[in-house]
């Protein structure tokens, strides 16, 4: 599941925070360990300088010093009253000197490279541990002459307090990262609140509403946006009221012209039927004649029907308002069937009454039954209606030639005249069957039958 650009930026927020909190963390406690160990080094190699430099000349021993007298001095004593927290002082072929917390320690204590450092007279210091406890040895030999004496400090106090420092930066951290979270949400309200104000925008245009307008009071890119949105919807609906005006026009056009059309059509038709009578009547009339006046005829009927079809969409497009009534839709499709194809087969038992407009039923079965004569002359041709799903169907299925499935939904178009394997007709018949099919709330399709030929279904709502 893909999560939204507000969990996104939320997400983003947090982790910088997080991630700049623990590098915050990590490399203040790394500096504060050193600085506390540099520090304590320090102090530490300054304190066994001055045991050595100062202490030992002062206690007034001998070149060569043994344990005895080492320990008959106190030399031992005061340094560990000075702060040193242990000492053993190693002897040219004796055993060392040990204090307590530096029993454990001696040879194994530190690095053979620490006490090389020492036997050649320098000062060297090294962190190590004595048994669990954590300490720093500096270790350094006696001017001139042995022995080689080793100060322990204990760095417990240090780790306490990177610990103690730890689970503070710890605790500090988990707030910073709860604060970041709240002030993520916060910042990604703000920011993408105009984001937010234009998807609702954007959806209300989406449903027809072309007067809404963003009025978030933004002064950045997203203001930018914002503007450029009011700006488009605008225009949009200018554009689609200029349509609007032009495509009332155009239907009022047609409107009119078929409705001046057919007076001059009617004078028309009706001279066409008065010379056919005097030519059927009169003296020296050719079979030539005659034929011209057949197509004569037949072309001023296809005229009047294309005005009149011309006349019907104009009337659907202009006042699309339906008057129901109750038809026992069985008894219906019956009539239609033995008045426009008798030798379509029929099955619609149980379905039933349906609220509806008569007139349009007959207009839709009745062109697409003048369809499958016209085009699928001979061919079996079966209506079937039923009631399911909250929805009427009326199915007329023949099996003429066809139509090729990349060219179904054109046959509905105005002036179609399809692939040439379905021929004839002005090309209005079924576009005039969808627009009513539409108007009644339902719809008109067709799709290839299985076996050949082609299917015509009418849904119609379920009004009953």
């Amino acid at each position: 599941m893909k999560s939204g650009f507000r969990t996104r930026l939320i997400l983003t927020i947090i982790g910088l925070v997080t991630i700049t909190a623990v590098v915050v963390a990590g490399s203040s406690l790394v500096l504060m360990e050193r600085s506390l160990r540099n520090r304590l080094v320090e102090d530490a190699v300054d304190s066994a300088q001055f045991n050595l430099g100062t202490l030992l000349p002062a206690a007034g021993l001998p070149d060569q010093i043994d344990r005895q007298t080492l320990n008959r001095s106190e030399l031992v004593e005061r340094f560990l009253r000075r702060g040193t927290d242990g000492v053993w002082v190693e002897f040219d072929g004796a055993d060392p000197y040990v204090t307590e917390l530096a029993l454990l320690a001696g040879p194994a204590a530190v690095s053979a490279e620490m006490r090389r450092i020492v036997s050649n007279g320098e000062v060297g210091y090294e962190f190590t541990t004595i048994g669990d406890s954590p300490v720093l040895v500096v270790g350094a030999q006696r001017p001139l002459a042995g022995p080689d004496f080793y100060f322990v400090t204990s760095t417990q106090p240090i780790e306490d307090a990177v610990n103690r420092m730890l689970v503070i930066v710890g605790i500090v951290g988990i707030v910073v990262i709860v604060g970041g979270a709240l002030v993520a949400r916060r910042v990604a309200a703000t920011v993408l609140r105009p984001v937010a104000a234009a998807a609702a925008a954007a959806h209300s245009v989406t449903r027809g509403d072309l007067n809404v307008r963003i009025d978030e009071p933004v002064d950045d890119e997203f203001g930018q946006l914002m503007a450029s949105f009011n700006e488009m919807v605008d225009s949009l609906r200018s554009t689609i009221s200029d349509l609007e005006d032009a495509r009332h026009r155009e239907q009022q056009f047609v409107a009119d012209v078929s409705h001046e059309l057919r007076t001059p059509l009617t004078t028309l038709v009706n001279a066409v039927g008065i010379l056919g009578d005097r030519l059927r009547v009169g003296e020296n009339v050719t079979a030539e004649d005659m034929d011209i006046l057949g197509l004569l005829h037949h072309d001023v009927h296809r005229f009047r029907l294309l005005v009149d079809d011309l006349l019907e969409i104009s009337r659907l497009e202009l006042s699309p308002e339906v008057t129901r009534t109750e038809v026992d839709l069985e008894a219906f499709l019956r009539a239609l069937v033995s008045e426009r194809h008798l030798g379509a087969t029929l099955d619609a038992v149980g379905v039933g009454f349906v609220s509806t407009d008569p007139r349009a039923i007959e207009r839709i079965v009745g062109n697409l039954l003048d369809n499958a004569v016209h085009h699928a002359p001979g061919s079996d041709v079966d209506v079937i209606a039923r009631r399911r799903d909250g929805a009427v169907t009326v199915e007329i299925a023949d099996r003429g030639p066809g139509v090729r499935p990349g060219e179904v939904d054109r046959i509905f178009d105005r002036f179609s005249m399809g692939d040439g394997s379905r021929h004839g007709g002005g090309g209005l018949g079924l576009a005039i069957a969808r627009a009513h099919a539409r108007r009644l709330g339902g719809d008109l399709m067709a799709q290839p039958r299985e076996g050949g030929g082609l299917s015509m279904i009418l849904r119609l709502p379920d009004w009953i």
